[in-house]
């Protein structure tokens, strides 16, 4: 009852991007710290360790905003508009956190 309840109002609308902006910041403050403490091998020619550890980190973000997404698409309502453009809102969000992740598989934290 009370999740649906909490889809069919507007502030599930901020759910995703919230997510995704707190993210981001998580993802690109480690990646700074790690860049300036040295907690890179190799000299940060590579991709590193903590470029797999946040990549895990992205997934389970994904699979978060992914569950919630589903979760509001599977809401009742009457109208069905609110829970419907959440469930897109955390979609896209989820996608975009995906996308965060892409650059560190591939290059070196530290260019």
């Amino acid at each position: 009852m009370i999740r649906s309840r909490f889809w069919r109002h507007p502030a599930s609308l901020l759910l995703g991007p919230v997510v995704w902006s707190l993210w981001f910041v998580v993802l690109y403050a480690m990646l700074s710290l790690s860049c300036l403490q040295g907690w890179l091998v190799n000299g940060g020619d590579h991709p590193a360790a903590i470029n797999l550890l946040l990549a895990v980190a992205g997934l389970l973000v994904t699979l978060l905003l992914l569950i919630s997404a589903w979760s509001a698409w599977r809401t009742p309502s009457e109208t069905g508009f609110m829970p419907r453009t959440s469930a897109m809102v955390s979609a896209c969000s989820a996608v975009a956190s995906l996308l965060l992740v892409v650059p560190g598989l591939i290059m070196a934290p530290c260019l």
